[in-house]
């Protein structure tokens, strides 16, 4: 088990349960995205609150959405005042994120990395106060980032083979993955989105080509892991709406009006709740090295 500290913070990664990749997705949550304005984007999870957050990107009069554990529309904001390009829950910070349209290169406060309002029940605002932090790393304005929250990274797909991967600190480029695409069959992945899975350390796309399926590559080396069949799919899209959120690989499909969830790795615990077990397992260590040994 590796302890990182991120301003003070404790980030946990406990290697043992490092997740295996399954033969084909196993069907999770529908997220209904009917009466949400503009172009689905991707989707979020806040531990706390047990709810899924999304929307639609294109302009801020678009609609945002939160759902809860069980799939269930709470609530549908509109407008959600920002144009939306991912949301991601920060455990470092506590809140939840988003980057918008133009992140890169913000002609307004409103634009850029931006935490967003939540109210005591974790209700959508319309509200947001801007970090300060410009990810000009972000190769363009149109991406959908991924947060990797252990290594405070944002990871950014344009097109072609290459994932950045951009400092949430200091929103510049720290290194460019090259995910190995002829190991995957020479696949065309879904553009503009990248999602990122914490549990198996991979970045997942998706692709028609050769069928419906996820694809999984190292976070790391780019290195190809896994092609994941998924079924159900009827009219997939093939930018955006792409997201992984509490264990599930989130697919937009547009004859459904629905986010179709996909379990493409074996199960394991919840982020928050595995790092609160290591936390946990820590401080005990800790309390016992305080104590001193008994004497005869």
């Amino acid at each position: 088990m590796r302890v990182l500290a991120f301003g003070g913070l404790l980030a946990v990664t406990a290697t043992s349960l490092r997740a295996v990749f399954l033969p084909t997705g196993v069907p999770g949550l529908d997220l209904d995205m009917v009466g949400v304005s503009g172009t689905p984007m991707n989707i979020a999870w806040i531990p706390a609150f047990q709810q899924y957050y999304g929307g639609g990107g294109g302009s801020p009069s678009l609609s945002g959405r939160v759902w809860a554990a069980s799939g269930t529309t709470v609530q549908t904001l509109t407008p959600i005042n920002s144009d939306l390009r991912s949301f991601y829950f920060n455990p470092n910070t506590g809140n939840l994120e988003e980057t918008t349209y133009s992140a890169n290169a913000p002609f307004s406060a409103a634009y850029g990395m931006l935490t967003v309002g939540l109210n005591p029940s974790g209700m959508l605002t319309g509200t947001y106060t801007n970090t300060g932090i410009t990810p000009s790393g972000l190769p363009s304005d149109q991406v959908v980032p991924a947060f990797d929250a252990i290594r405070n990274l944002l990871y950014a797909f344009n097109g072609s083979n290459a994932v950045a991967a951009v400092s949430r600190a200091t929103g510049l480029a720290t290194s460019m993955i090259t995910l190995d695409l002829a190991s995957a069959g020479s696949p065309g992945l879904m553009a503009y989105s990248i999602a990122y899975d914490p549990y198996s350390d991979a970045l997942i796309s998706f692709t028609t080509s050769g069928g419906n399926r996820a694809v999984a590559f190292s976070a790391t080396t780019g290195a190809f892991l896994a092609s994941i069949p998924l079924s159900g799919l009827t009219s997939p899209d093939t930018s955006y709406g792409l997201g992984f959120a509490n264990n599930q690989l989130f697919i937009y499909d547009g004859s459904l009006q629905a986010y179709r969830g996909y379990f493409i790795t074996d199960a394991v615990p919840e982020p928050g709740t595995a790092a609160l077990m290591a936390l946990g397992l820590l401080a005990l260590a800790l309390k016992r090295r305080r104590i001193p040994a008994s004497r005869s």
